[in-house]
């Protein structure tokens, strides 16, 4: 049977002030455990706090600037790992939700698409015509299924040359992510090692999302095209090329998804109805 479960950090107040998240997680609550981590006291706004015994700040390092990012996942693995979860949702601060119970709409999306599928969320794309035919021929596959409900077309980089030969890459954006627990402990055994063995891993490897596309695709190469679920309930992105923050508030309030990711403002999200 499976044990779902939802992890999040809340970070330095330093940084950005939580409180309006907090709110919006109390007006519309999860069904299954949600689990708020961070090295710094935030029991009076969240009772259930999971307290870090020590900063992320000790990954910090001038030759990655994503390792406090990927140290904090990291150390969510690590929480998700106790908590015997088979399967995982990674918040960030700057998510918001609109109904009670909205994990189990984005998690009955997950678990009924793809019984073969290993993560899910807003998906990005490297490289899809780089590496071989088939490559290219599952990247389609996946972009058309998944075409009639997004609300954006679905981003798509590349880092090599026309005629160059590189490998593909898929994931989805962090956060609103859900991935099979087992599989991120056996890609990344370090997240139950020493603490020497996660900070040096935190410190070497790229940005924790784009690093999970990276060893999905080492493992199954053109398949990991079908080891990903496309998730419609949520959206998740960085910036403000595609859209801005006003639209994302806009879905949210029509209820177009029942998560959005990013809100950098205060915003506390819907009202909750009486």
């Amino acid at each position: 049977m499976n044990k779902l479960g939802i992890i999040c950090c809340v970070g330095s107040p330093r940084l950005a002030k939580p409180d309006s998240f907090f709110v919006n997680l109390e007006n519309f609550p999860a069904k299954n455990e949600l689990i708020i981590y961070s090295e710094h006291n935030w029991s009076k706004q969240w009772p259930g706090l999971y307290k870090l015994n020590a900063s992320v700040e000790v990954a910090k390092t001038a030759k990655n600037r994503m390792a406090v990012h990927n140290i904090v996942f990291l150390a969510g693995l690590r929480i998700a790992a106790n908590k015997r979860f088979t399967h995982v949702m990674i918040l960030e601060q700057d998510c918001r939700v609109n109904v009670a119970g909205w994990d189990n709409i984005v998690w009955r999306e997950f678990l009924s698409k793809n019984a073969d599928a290993i993560s899910g969320g807003t998906l990005v794309v490297f490289n899809p015509h780089s590496y071989n035919r088939q490559a290219a021929d599952n990247f389609e596959t996946l972009l058309t299924s998944s075409r009639a409900n997004r609300l954006l077309p679905m981003p798509v980089f590349g880092t090599a040359a026309p005629a160059q030969h590189r490998d593909s890459c898929v994931f989805p954006v962090g956060a609103f992510s859900i991935h099979r627990l087992d599989w991120l402990l056996k890609t990344f055994p370090e997240a139950l090692g020493t603490p020497r063995q996660y900070i040096e891993l935190a410190q070497s490897i790229k940005v924790w999302d784009y690093e999970i596309g990276t060893r999905l695709w080492n493992e199954f190469k053109e398949e990991a095209y079908h080891k990903v679920v496309n998730l419609e309930f949520i959206y998740s992105g960085y910036g403000n090329i595609m859209c801005s923050e006003e639209e994302r508030k806009k879905w949210l309030l029509e209820k177009m998804v029942v998560g959005i990711h990013q809100i950098k403002s205060e915003w506390p999200g819907p009202e909750p109805k009486l």
